[in-house]
C-alpha cells in the first residue's frame, strides 16, 4: 500500500508561500525606509535601466527630492497631540452635573 504525501506537498508549499512572502514585505519595508532617509539613489537607477534600454547614454542625471520625510513627518504630527474633546448643549450639562 502507497502512502500519500500530499499533505506533506501542501503543507511544505504554504510554508514556502509563507516565507516568500515575508521575505518581499521585509524587503519592500527596507525599501520604504530608504526612501524616509534619503537612500533613494539605487532605486532610482534601478527604474531608470529598467525603463529604457540604454539610460547611459541618455545622458540623464539621477535627482530626486524626498517628499515622503515632508509627508510622513506631517502626518504623525497629528498623532503628538493630546486627544481632548468639548461637549456643548444638554449633554455637557448633564456631564457637569456628575
Amino acid at each position: 500500500m502507497v502512502k500519500s504525501r500530499a499533505k506533506e506537498w501542501v503543507e511544505r508549499t504554504l510554508l514556502m508561500a509563507k516565507y516568500s512572502a515575508r521575505r518581499g514585505f521585509k524587503t519592500e519595508m527596507e525599501k520604504r525606509i530608504d526612501y524616509y532617509h534619503d537612500r533613494q539613489m539605487p532605486y532610482l537607477i534601478e527604474l531608470l535601466s529598467e525603463r529604457y534600454e540604454d539610460a547611459e547614454a541618455l545622458g540623464l542625471e539621477p535627482e530626486f527630492i524626498n517628499v515622503i520625510k515632508t509627508i510622513v513627518d506631517g502626518t504623525s504630527l497629528v498623532y503628538r497631540s493630546t486627544l481632548s474633546t468639548n461637549i456643548s448643549g444638554i449633554a455637557a450639562e448633564s456631564c457637569e452635573a456628575r
